[in-house]
């Protein structure tokens, strides 16, 4: 989907492919503003690239093909999506980028399904959100500053054969 192809388009509620969809990319600004509630990203969609759905104030279900080949969130993907209280992603996600799900208010839950590959989670990526617990996946091996910035956060996990291997700084705080 091209650059801001349905970007404002305040009556848009839903949007559906089919099973055997080739579609790729979301491109920047994809539904940005838009009046999107819920979408089931495609299999084949590799990265959904910068602000693609910021601002979509309604969007309450993402949810992902049960084969998804996933692999990057860009920045601001999914910023204030102030609706968006839950979302599950894929194993086969590589990276979340700076700011991905930042200001979303009542996102409570960040699940990762079995044997996630999620390596790096930039900066700011869950920042100002309702996130009380967070159980960081295996192979993550970096966390930039003020990732989880997260005011309810109560519980942050890490097992014991994680690869962690930098933490930068004020990654539980702004400054």
């Amino acid at each position: 989907i091209g650059n801001s192809s349905f970007s404002m388009c305040k009556y848009l509620k839903k949007v559906t492919f089919p099973y055997n969809s080739e579609l790729q990319y979301l491109g920047n600004y994809a539904f940005y503003l838009s009046g999107l509630e819920g979408i089931t990203i495609p299999r084949h969609v590799v990265k959904i690239n910068e602000s693609a759905f910021s601002y979509c104030k309604k969007l309450q279900k993402v949810s992902f093909a049960v084969d998804s080949e996933l692999k990057i969130i860009d920045k601001r993907a999914f910023l204030n999506c102030s609706s968006l209280t839950k979302i599950t992603l894929p194993s086969q996600i590589n990276q979340i980028c700076d700011s991905a799900f930042a200001r979303n208010s009542l996102l409570k839950t960040i699940e990762f399904k079995e044997n996630c590959q999620l390596k790096i989670i930039e900066s700011n990526a869950f920042a100002r959100t309702a996130i009380q617990l967070f159980s960081l996946p295996i192979h993550v091996i970096q966390i930039g500053k003020g990732a989880f910035n997260c005011q309810k956060l109560v519980l942050f996990e890490i097992v014991d054969n994680s690869e962690l291997r930098e933490i930068s700084h004020n990654v539980f705080n702004e400054k």
